[in-house]
């Protein structure tokens, strides 16, 4: 019994998972986007955006770790914008003291401690770049920053930025057993 119902979790994850990747690869296809695969290290987050940054001139030595520096700083600047949203395991707003650890967790790379970027986060280096992020579910996008996910309504960080370099990252929520992962995109080859 016991295999039986390993075998049915095994066969639902990756049926989520193709799924995902075949919504995931019609919105690229659609926009003339192929994946730039960012290793599942705890730091996918801020890799993707900077593989996308070093895409554009002027950003040619970005990286993770210069993006994660990027948002806790803007976070640490900002912290009436951020506490908010954030909560402790019980579920109590942080208090200041948590504040200063959770940012420094988003300063340190993952292999150090570091904490693994979502909304805030996206929602800090969106501010830091004055770039607009938006994570979208299987529709149309049109912001300058975007986040391509499977499903669900979109949600737009720094909507008000809409002259910059367009950026867009994938949002995958069921790739890996490990949780949520994001990578980059680039423009598909020429044939």
């Amino acid at each position: 019994m016991q295999a039986a119902i390993e075998l049915d979790r095994e066969n639902t994850a990756t049926s989520l998972r193709t799924t995902e990747m075949t919504a995931i690869q019609k919105i690229l296809d659609e926009r003339g986007l192929e994946l730039v695969d960012i290793p599942p290290d705890g730091d996918c987050l801020y890799n993707a955006v900077a593989d996308q940054l070093r895409r554009i001139k002027g950003y040619g030595q970005a990286t993770g770790k210069d993006m994660r520096r990027r948002a806790a700083k803007y976070m640490r600047e900002h912290k009436h914008n951020f506490i908010p949203f954030l909560t402790s395991e019980d579920d109590d707003l942080l208090a200041d003291f948590e504040f200063d650890k959770y940012c420094h967790g988003v300063e340190n790379e993952s292999k150090d401690g570091g904490v693994w970027g979502g909304e805030p986060e996206l929602n800090a280096l969106s501010q830091s770049l004055e770039r607009s992020i938006e994570e979208e579910y299987y529709g149309g996008i049109s912001s300058d920053f975007q986040l391509i996910q499977p499903m669900g309504p979109p949600v737009i960080f720094g909507e008000e930025f809409n002259k910059t370099k367009q950026l867009i990252i994938v949002y995958h929520r069921h790739a890996y057993q490990l949780g949520a992962h994001y990578n980059s995109t680039t423009a598909k080859a020429s044939s």
